[in-house]
């Protein structure tokens, strides 16, 4: 199984250790993180969801909201199961 890459951990863990069960706007977890919400589409919508060969399930899951006082939806990243119990393994290389 690939480890994670270095922003995509960093999301995931974000998002895994703040998730109340009512998600997390993106704009939060771009402040949290320190990077951009245009940097957190590409991991939110492809590093961290299923993997298309079935060797991991979605770890996150997003969904836009209404919010009362915003003029557009708001993005929010959910934590799934698979995400709650998710556990990077290094890979062993052989000498």
């Amino acid at each position: 199984m690939a480890m994670l890459k270095e922003k995509s951990r960093m999301v995931w863990e974000y998002v895994r250790d703040h998730d109340n069960g009512n998600g997390i706007p993106m704009s939060e977890i771009a402040e949290g993180t320190g990077l951009t919400i245009k940097q957190l589409g590409p991991i939110v919508w492809t590093s961290l969801k299923e993997k298309k060969d079935g060797s991991r399930g979605a770890l996150v899951r997003y969904e836009k909201r209404e919010v009362p006082g915003m003029e557009k939806p708001v993005g929010y990243v959910h934590i799934t199961e698979e995400g709650k119990n998710y556990v990077e393994i290094e890979e062993e290389i052989a000498e």
